[in-house]
């Protein structure tokens, strides 16, 4: 039996502390917006950064992964019960890879520009790459519904939407007590 993918287990873990806090928020703060200073909900920032899971999932059958191609304005933004599901049905995808299928050759659609469907261009990439991808833009909208909430005088934790390896140095350096996430 294959050793499960490390990066895998990062993006879990990673995945686990949204689904934590999305336990702690209720559905009204977790729908809202902050206009003119925060246009984007913590709804809206979490269905994006799952979108992309759903598509890199979708897209290890076939080899060819669209992150373009994301379901905006369901519930998933509004509901954070919804979202809970969904990470959950993420969790168990990133769960079967391997260390082996880190290997594995992706073709990823990259913006067009414009050109149009017909002339979708695709760049060559790996699990592994983007397993790393999908954890640094999970971080990153972490990061920003961790600011809004801030914002909001709400406490997301002193870990939350903070990189693992910022979490490792901090850790060492005695600046922070866990890397619970």
């Amino acid at each position: 039996m294959s050793a499960q993918s490390t990066l895998a287990l990062e993006n879990i873990r990673c995945l686990e502390q949204l689904r934590s806090l999305l336990d702690r928020i209720d559905a009204d703060r977790y729908a809202q917006s902050a206009p003119p200073v925060f246009p984007s909900g913590i709804g809206s920032h979490a269905r994006h950064a799952l979108d992309h899971y759903t598509n890199f999932l979708a897209g290890l059958a076939s080899g060819a992964v669209d992150y373009e191609s994301r379901q905006r304005g369901t519930d998933v933004e509004t509901n954070p019960d919804s979202a809970k599901r969904q990470i959950g049905q993420i969790v168990e995808g990133l769960q079967a890879l391997t260390a082996s299928d880190e290997d594995k050759t992706l073709h990823v659609h990259v913006e067009d520009g414009g050109a149009g469907p017909e002339c979708v261009p695709l760049a060559s990439s790996s699990v592994r790459r983007e397993l790393d991808f999908l954890l640094s833009h999970t971080v990153h909208h972490n990061a920003l519904i961790a600011v809004a909430l801030r914002m909001d005088g709400f406490d997301p934790g002193e870990a939350f939407g903070v990189a693992p390896s910022t979490l490792r140095f901090l850790q060492r350096n005695g600046e922070i007590r866990s890397v619970r996430r």
